[in-house]
């Protein structure tokens, strides 16, 4: 199933971003001095806060009503009755070959993986700690560094006995791994924000997240020597080297690129932006392609043609934020929270999607070789790989819930085949016999999506579940919650009833007095 629910508390913050420039009110509202368009029917001025006074601010204007989020024309088509998708003709492209659940060892939650030989070095809340691969399908926990514990955010073996650990507020830590079981802390730098970490000869380069890329000598790979740090950048999270070039992912400024003709001192060539804020990076095997983790935008390619100038070659969508992504042989890996993504690129310059599999808990890193993939999945260490010559579908589903008005209606949820071959729609089952079910489409090509549209006729509460089947291999049944207008909840697809919060220093923000202006809500965990 292609969603899942955080079950934690939530912290709900509003910004209201100013607009380019003066625009008309809608209709049915007007502009006060605070600049903010207002329903002409709220009453009373403004108090010192720019917030309107008089009148309700707490109630709904919202319409929940009937509004469908497919398009008005599409030819819809009734789902088959059902939920048996019987035995799919296809093979799952992406399988596990083994993991490990390191949380069952240590209190570890890791965000950053690196493979040493038979040994994954992985780092994170908890330290930094090794897991023996030796045996892909029995990964075998080794142990962990007793001094320098806490949270640790890249870690990278280094030459001979080193391995180099970044954390953002106490800078780099160098370790001795001889003993991998219980790698001992020898030195450490001073510097803030240093980040993700690679090497070239004896030069070790930083990327650091206050915008700047370190260099160090490492003759002595124990004893690191700061020998430049270059500036211009914003907010750079990885670094990846080709020829005489290093490839900075800088959240801020995009893909940058850095001469390397000095490797004592780099220089600046220029920044190329990127579909989202960039986290990571990695470049393939003949050095022809980037690949850059563009958080929603998926994973973006770049044609190295060029090594100063990178030119776009477009990004693929895989439904969920992409913070990770590494090359292995033919393969390109990518995580996104949840899932470990494949894609072929026997042509560097045209991957090609082949297929998701889920991990147990939060995908935060990948790490790869020529033959499978190592996931830093929070609390375990799993490895992936690919059948080679196989194509299957994968059904992605964008939601797991959906509100339907209470007073009847529809609402459309998006299904995805981010599989490499096409998806069919077999079948659906409702619990509650007032829902009708009909699909856009009931075949997907490869890449291709959807909608999926529930409706009924309103009456007494619902409270149903939906199961859709396709012929995806590996998960051929996917269960949706659906709900009538209950307890407020607005429909999918509905205008969102007005609130108001107040933020940490008193005032009062209203939804509806944005109007003409957009709002951002953001929802924080807390945990």
């Amino acid at each position: 199933m292609r969603h899942r629910t955080l079950c934690r508390s939530a912290l709900l913050a509003l910004l209201l971003a100013p607009a380019c420039g003066p625009e008309p009110c809608p209709e049915g509202s007007s502009r006060w001095a605070d600049d903010l368009c207002h329903l002409d029917e709220t009453e009373g001025g403004a108090d010192d806060s720019g917030q309107p006074t008089g009148g309700d601010d707490t109630g709904g204007t919202g319409d929940t009503g009937g509004d469908d989020t497919g398009a008005p024309d599409a030819n819809w088509r009734d789902v088959p009755a059902g939920c048996d998708p019987g035995t799919s003709p296809h093979q799952d492209p992406v399988y596990e070959v083994g993991s490990y659940f390191v949380q069952g060892d240590l209190f570890a939650e890791g965000t950053d993986i690196e493979l040493d030989g038979d040994v994954a070095w992985t780092a994170g809340q908890g330290g930094v700690w090794s897991v023996d691969i030796s045996d892909p399908e029995k990964p075998r926990y080794l142990g962990k560094a007793e001094e320098g514990g806490g949270r640790w955010y890249h870690v990278l073996p280094g030459p001979d006995d080193a391995l180099y650990v970044t954390n953002r507020e106490r800078g780099m830590t160098v370790m001795n791994r001889s003993n991998p079981a219980s790698p001992k802390v020898v030195g450490e730098t001073a510097s803030e924000g240093p980040a993700g970490m690679t090497m070239r000869d004896d030069r070790l380069y930083v990327a650091n997240m206050l915008g700047s890329l370190e260099t160090y000598d490492i003759s002595d790979p124990l004893d690191p020597v700061p020998l430049d740090e270059l500036g211009g950048l914003a907010n750079a999270w990885a670094v990846k080297i080709s020829g005489d070039h290093a490839y900075v992912a800088d959240n801020t400024l995009g893909l940058v690129v850095v001469d390397l003709g000095d490797p004592d001192a780099p220089a600046l060539v220029g920044s190329f932006e990127t579909a989202g804020g960039a986290q990571d990076l990695d470049i393939s095997a003949d050095g022809s392609a980037v690949y850059v983790a563009t958080g929603g935008a998926g994973v973006e390619t770049f044609s190295l043609a060029d090594p100063t100038a990178p030119e776009s070659l477009g990004a693929i969508d895989v439904d969920n934020a992409v913070i990770s992504v590494a090359v292995g042989g033919d393969t390109l890996w990518a995580v996104n929270h949840q899932d470990v993504v494949a894609f072929d690129i026997a042509l560097p310059t045209s991957p090609v999607l082949v297929n998701t599999e889920q991990t147990e808990q939060f995908s935060m890193h990948v790490a790869a070789d020529a033959e499978r993939s190592w996931v830093a999945d929070w609390g375990y260490i799993t490895s992936f790989a690919t059948v080679e010559g196989t194509a299957g579908p994968d059904a992605s589903f964008s939601t797991g819930q959906v509100f339907l008005p209470g007073d009847g209606g529809s609402a459309t949820l998006q299904l995805h085949n981010l599989g490499n071959a096409e998806l069919e729609l077999l079948g659906a089952e409702p619990s509650d016999e007032r829902l009708s079910v009909q699909a856009e489409s009931l075949t997907l090509d490869p890449g291709e999506a959807g909608g999926v549209r529930v409706s009924w006729d309103g009456g007494e509460a619902l409270d149903a579940t939906l199961c859709l089947a396709t012929d995806d291999p590996d998960e051929p049944t996917v269960e949706i919650t659906i709900s009538g207008d209950q307890d407020g909840n607005p429909a999918l697809g509905t205008d969102a009833p007005d609130f108001t919060l107040r933020d940490l220093e008193g005032r009062n923000y209203t939804l509806s007095h944005a109007i003409g202006r957009p709002v951002f809500i953001a929802f924080f965990a807390t945990w």
